[in-house]
């Protein structure tokens, strides 16, 4: 079975609706980027995400799927300098980015911190009214189940940028909790949503093993929730 069948397979089981399919790892523009995205752009990309979300905007239309963005997939030395989305990610990562200072944590929770020295983690500002929530920010958890992961993403309202952790390296996404609703953006299989919140926590638990993340990534993971407390989302921007 094709990794976007299988994915939008088990979206659909429960009730989820496919919004858009995406692999990082197949975007040119990803391959022909240098050592900055060569590993993926993943976090850059969530927080890209959230950003054109919380603004009513469309991320997607802003990025371009790899087929519109680079035609000419199989040119695997293709130009790097593919237009606005590569630019605005690449300063993200380039410019406004700072190591993770986490190391000491990382070492108590028995996780190689050699393995994520590479792995930034962009300044991010949220206009007024957006900010961070004080009881969803900062959530961090060892070794932990598709369940959990859920628990820890829909626990308030709000954008959520997930980092997973694992002793070969790290990924993030992102995710919109609203009422009872979840959309979810992984930058390894795309984005989908969720009539409530049980449907996104049965598939998580599929998801977060057929896709290896339990093996990959469940040394550490950390949901950080962006919110405005009266409910109301207002400007997102760096």
């Amino acid at each position: 079975m094709s990794w976007d069948t299988k994915v939008s397979t088990g979206v659909q089981k429960f009730g989820g609706q496919v919004l858009v399919l995406y692999r990082q790892g197949l975007d040119i523009r990803v391959k022909s980027g240098g050592s900055l995205v060569n590993g993926g752009w993943c976090l850059a990309m969530s927080i890209q995400w959230i950003i054109k979300t919380a603004n009513e905007q469309s991320f997607w239309g802003w990025f371009k799927p790899p087929a519109v963005a680079c035609p000419s997939l199989a040119d695997r030395n293709a130009s790097a300098g593919v237009g606005a989305p590569f630019v605005a990610l690449k300063t993200i990562m380039q410019h406004d980015a700072k190591l993770v200072k986490q190391k000491e944590y990382l070492i108590q929770s028995g996780l190689n911190p050699t393995a994520v020295m590479n792995w930034y983690a962009p300044k991010i500002t949220f206009e007024t009214p957006c900010q961070r929530n004080q009881n969803g920010d900062s959530l961090q958890q060892n070794v932990v189940s598709g369940e959990t992961l859920a628990q820890m993403c829909t626990r308030t309202s709000g954008y959520k940028t997930i980092s997973i952790y694992g002793d070969s390296g790290a990924h993030a996404m992102a995710a919109r909790v609203i009422d009872d609703t979840v959309v979810f953006m992984d930058p390894n299989y795309g984005e989908f949503y969720f009539p409530d919140f049980t449907a996104f926590s049965k598939f998580m638990k599929g998801f977060w093993t057929k896709f290896k993340y339990a093996n990959k990534f469940s040394k550490l993971v950390a949901v950080t929730s962006f919110t405005d407390p009266e409910g109301s989302y207002g400007q997102v921007s760096f």
